[in-house]
């Protein structure tokens, strides 16, 4: 049975182990060996590995304070039609593997957050746990095809955060407004399906109306002719917008 004493131990242990990081947890248990220099942790003389895998299996860290938080942002607030989905970054400059470092962000270490937001309100979020294992959103990764069917929408870890925070919103009709890291055709289709509209900038490797990837060229190179403040449109393929 686990008591108390093991429980202290065990925070001991992790708080250590934090502190003083090897390429592997059981590396801190490894002792010097002939032609294998390694250094010798304290905490090998307290627990064994195989122990403290024993007892690590018995726990799993929970903090209700976020669902909490988040169900009372909607119960004190209606989300209206037009929302926006975004990542953030809450600062932070401590050692977990889920901190990320982005030099270019106004707060560029800490831990990122997907937000789904209105009139700068945050309604609900979810945390980003970065790696290969596991997608945006802390989700077994589905495997790859190299080919999807006609019926088939290819989202990517990122875009199906935008999908997961519209789920979390009570059922209404949305209109969801992106910047570039989110936006993709099959993205929309899959928010029309949620009765969401969407509107965003985007990258021109995003698999967007060849067309458009045209003009964006001759933008570039100063060819395009537009006037200040010309609007075009393109309808979709299926013709159910305009």
């Amino acid at each position: 049975a686990i008591s108390s004493d093991h429980v202290y131990l065990l925070l001991g242990i992790l708080i250590y182990i934090g502190n003083y990081r090897e390429k592997r947890v059981r590396d801190h248990w490894d002792t010097y060996k002939p032609g294998k220099m390694r250094p010798s942790h304290p905490i090998a003389h307290f627990i064994s590995y195989n122990t403290y895998q024993e007892i690590y299996r018995a726990f799993r860290p929970y903090d209700p304070r976020s669902e909490a938080m988040k169900a009372a942002s909607l119960r004190y607030w209606i989300p209206g039609t037009n929302i926006a989905v975004d990542e953030c970054i809450q600062h932070f400059e401590g050692r977990t593997r889920e901190k990320v470092v982005i030099p270019t962000k106004p707060t560029p270490e800490g831990f990122k957050i997907w937000a789904v937001a209105e009139a700068g309100y945050f309604l609900s979020w979810l945390p980003h746990l970065p790696g290969k294992v596991f997608d945006a959103v802390g989700d077994k990764k589905p495997r790859t095809r190299k080919r999807k069917r006609a019926d088939e929408y290819s989202l990517n870890p990122t875009q199906t955060v935008v999908v997961d925070l519209v789920k979390q919103l009570p059922n209404a009709i949305y209109h969801v407004f992106l910047d570039n890291l989110f936006s993709s055709p099959d993205l929309f289709r899959v928010l029309r399906v949620l009765n969401a509209g969407a509107t965003g900038t985007c990258r021109v490797n995003s698999g967007i109306f060849k067309g458009l990837v045209q003009l964006k060229k001759a933008d570039t190179d100063g060819k395009l002719g537009w006037l200040w403040g010309q609007i075009e449109t393109v309808p979709t393929a299926d013709n159910k917008v305009d």
